[in-house]
């Protein structure tokens, strides 16, 4: 991948957040379909605005760590988004996640396509520099250890989302320290 900016290393956590949540994927069948802060409908309303835009234009959503959440699906019906990238670290949910996107892997000859990567959030080299209108992230920066890890993600984020144009949504639990962290590196 040809990249203006440098895309980061890894996080030194990615191997014990990968080996965390294969564990949780393998021991735990509800969790490959859980929704784990919030239902769509819940926040539809919220997101709305930035992914309509992004299916006017033919654009790309990215959900970031979004594990087995039907969210990406929502996203997609919603808004006929045409172009969605699903990106977990572990290799298992991905697997998964393929399989239940399978008719969608492929281009349709219309630039619709879902694709599927295994992606560390801090570091996801498979995805071009300035190349996605809305990312979403639901909860993966709360699963996050630390503030450079987070810090990291946002980076990452930044590096993707077309400049000038693209957006990241963050959707969390209510707290005030994650307002502050998100008004910080804003």
């Amino acid at each position: 991948m040809a990249s203006a900016e440098a895309v980061p290393d890894p996080s030194p956590d990615a191997e014990v957040y990968a080996a965390h949540w294969g564990r949780v994927y393998e021991t735990d069948e509800s969790a490959r379909t859980r929704e784990w802060h919030c239902d769509f409908a819940d926040c539809r309303a919220f997101i709305a605005p930035y992914c309509a835009r992004a299916a006017r234009g033919d654009g790309t959503v990215l959900d970031v760590g979004c594990g087995g959440s039907s969210f990406g699906d929502e996203l997609r019906s919603a808004f006929g988004l045409e172009r969605l990238v699903l990106t977990d670290i572990d290799p298992g949910i991905v697997r998964i996640l393929r399989e239940r996107h399978a008719a969608r892997q492929r281009d349709d000859g219309k630039g619709a396509k879902t694709t599927c990567l295994v992606a560390d959030c801090t570091s996801m080299p498979a995805i071009a520099d300035d190349s996605v209108d809305v990312v979403v992230d639901k909860g993966t920066l709360d699963a996050l250890h630390g503030e450079e890890d987070k810090l990291k993600m946002m980076r990452e984020c930044a590096r993707v989302v077309k400049k000038n144009a693209g957006v990241v949504v963050s959707v969390s639990f209510a707290s005030a320290a994650r307002a502050e962290f998100l008004r910080r590196v804003a």
